[in-house]
């Protein structure tokens, strides 16, 4: 009987001491992964801890010219003559757009910096600088940034008409503020823009208002177009008196397969 309540004494006893030990050890923390958002599209991410979506978009590009004339032009600014017949350039960009939801809609916040490095011959200016491409913030359907211009909605081509009182359709970027509106498969924007961008050295001494504009976009399931319109002051050149002008623009594109397309304009 003395060696059985001596095992069982035992046995108590490292119990006690094993549940003091398991109570002194540091519990871990539940790790928190990176969920997929899927209520933005494809590659959008949870930021970990809050309820706002990221997603990171980059791209790299890196070209080799090869030509016959040492004298020929750089196709790109700030067109300096090459000393030699080959060069390389490097471009990078990255893209930031992080989406959450509120109770007034979309709250949406985007940055896109584009920068060039350009190891060509030594004549040939290095162009190293980082450049803001967009930035703008948006709730619902307002927006405010440096972003495409509301003239021009889904415009990339760029134009030399040289036509310096009247809009020209193909505006690029600009500081401005933008309304918009969308029902089913039409949508309506109204934009207040700052000319400076588009239209330095053509400004008037009378200058006193922004650029003006609105656009209305549509489409189909082979279809799709804009028509826009737009209203500031212009002048023939820096220090002339600025007259009342006005544009026009508008894009009719019919998908003819999924690679090929006709564009009216």
């Amino acid at each position: 009987m003395k060696l059985k309540t001596a095992l069982l004494a035992s046995a108590a006893a490292f119990a006690v001491v094993g549940g003091a030990q398991a109570a002194d050890l540091s519990v871990a923390e539940p790790v928190e992964y990176v969920k997929a958002c899927e209520a933005f599209g494809a590659g959008y991410y949870y930021i970990p801890g809050s309820d706002t979506c990221l997603h990171v978009f980059g791209h790299v590009e890196f070209d080799a010219g090869f030509h016959a004339n040492s004298a020929m032009y750089d196709p790109a600014p700030p067109r300096f003559t090459r000393s030699s017949t080959w060069g390389f350039t490097t471009t990078g960009e990255v893209e930031f757009n992080a989406k959450s939801m509120t109770d007034v809609g979309i709250l949406e916040g985007a940055v896109g910096i584009t920068g060039t490095y350009d190891t060509s011959p030594a004549n040939v200016a290095k162009n190293d600088d980082a450049l803001l491409d967009y930035a703008y913030l948006k709730i619902g359907g307002l927006k405010a940034g440096h972003f495409g211009s509301t003239y021009r909605p889904g415009g990339s081509y760029v134009d030399d008409f040289g036509i310096s009182n009247e809009l020209r359709p193909s505006m690029g970027d600009s500081n401005h503020l933008e309304l918009s509106f969308k029902e089913g498969s039409v949508g309506l924007a109204l934009g207040l823009e700052d000319p400076r961008e588009d239209f330095t050295g053509h400004l008037p001494v009378n200058y006193s208002m922004p650029l003006i504009d609105g656009n209305m976009t549509f489409g189909g399931t082979n279809w799709s177009g804009f028509v826009s319109a737009g209203y500031t002051q212009l002048g023939t050149a820096v220090g002339s008196f600025g007259t009342s002008s006005y544009g026009v623009s508008g894009v009719l594109t019919l998908n003819l397969t999924p690679m090929d397309s006709v564009m009216f304009e």
